[in-house]
């Protein structure tokens, strides 16, 4: 599938945040739909919301849209990549400027018109871009030198984090056939794997994690596992991840 690139930016203009909306279709031509649109952004609104990520993506979908120009850009590119038959390649980026936007949930932004999560949409990628000071140079290693590290945990206990059992055969082996015939170290939950324990993941391919959380199944039940022990531990990779 090919896809039309849609870059959303925030950033400040004098004392408020605003939202640029720039598109890229397949072809390279680059389009500014939208410029220094207005936003308004309350975080207090969000504190009673925390536990509830359907709630907390329509407001912040409903602030993020509040402004009617950019509801219309957003309608534009969404309206060309479907007469392009293209899926969309969503990127948000937040400038300096905009530091206290990071702790949102972004990842609960919804559709503005249909409120449907555009992470789980299936024609959407959607990321995030963090801007940083350091820019060393990234030499990909060559295809022959690449290894991907396969995690599938599902716990018996799910349901106390109110999450449904996963497929593990299923998603094992749709991982496996996308990878194609790239060398991969696959680790899946009991009984039919070894187990997705701490210590195997340290004993996989390199792997790290930004302040983020894991559930690691330990025997069959899960155990919280914050992301930093992981990115501290010896086996930390000292290059940058290509991801």
């Amino acid at each position: 599938m090919s896809y039309t690139e849609l870059d959303l930016t925030l950033h400040t203009a004098g004392v408020d945040i605003v939202a640029d909306l720039r598109l890229c279709n397949p072809g390279g031509v680059i389009a500014t739909l939208a410029s220094n649109i207005p936003t308004s952004f309350d975080p207090q609104a969000f504190i009673t919301l925390r536990l509830d990520p359907e709630a907390y993506g329509k407001e912040l979908t409903a602030q993020l849209f509040a402004a009617p120009l950019l509801r219309e850009a957003w309608a534009r590119a969404e309206g060309y990549a479907q007469g392009s038959s293209a899926g969309v390649r969503l990127r948000l980026s937040i400038m300096p400027g905009a530091k206290a936007l990071h702790e949102l949930r972004w990842e609960t932004l919804c559709h503005p018109r249909t409120h449907f999560p555009i992470a789980r949409s299936e024609r959407v990628l959607f990321s995030r871009f963090l801007d940083t000071p350091e820019l060393p140079p990234i030499t990909p290693p060559v295809l022959a030198q690449q290894n991907a590290l396969v995690v599938i945990a599902s716990p018996s206990d799910l349901e106390q984090f109110s999450l449904v059992p996963i497929d593990v055969a299923g998603e094992l082996a749709r991982t496996t056939s996308a990878l194609q015939n790239l060398p991969a170290t696959c680790l899946t939950s009991r009984p039919s794997g070894t187990g997705v324990t701490l210590n195997a993941l340290m004993d996989g391919p390199r792997a790290r994690a930004h302040g983020t959380r894991c559930l690691c199944a330990r025997g069959r039940t899960s155990t919280p596992v914050a992301g930093t022990r992981i990115a501290r531990s010896p086996l930390a990779p000292a290059a940058p991840s290509l991801l």
